[in-house]
């Protein structure tokens, strides 16, 4: 999937920016792909634990994990951490991406 200046590499689990492989941890990687597969669509935090770390709704998980993982995320991945590009917050609900990734030709 390509966004802009943001290449993912599903098949080597790589993401790009600019041409240059940005090191992302197993769960930054695994953020950033739920997110960008499905560009706009909102997921709560407690979807992002489920999806990402794999908790059932009944696990009781602080959902603040997500959070400390989104700002990693963003500050190696956005140009201006005040205003985000890609990672947005929809508040009081969690976190969706907002561009639309580009097919690969």
């Amino acid at each position: 999937m390509v966004v802009d200046n943001l290449k993912i590499d599903t098949n080597k689990r790589q993401v790009y920016k600019a041409g240059e492989r940005i090191p992302l941890t197993g769960v930054e990687y695994s953020l950033v792909e739920l997110l960008m597969s499905y560009p706009g669509k909102s997921f709560t935090r407690g979807e992002i634990l489920q999806q990402v770390w794999g908790y059932s709704a009944e696990q009781h998980a602080d959902t603040r994990v997500v959070d400390v993982h989104i700002s990693r995320l963003r500050s190696k991945l956005e140009d201006d951490l005040e205003n985000p590009e890609y990672i947005l917050t929809a508040r009081g609900s969690g976190y969706f991406f907002q561009r639309i990734p580009q097919l690969e030709h």
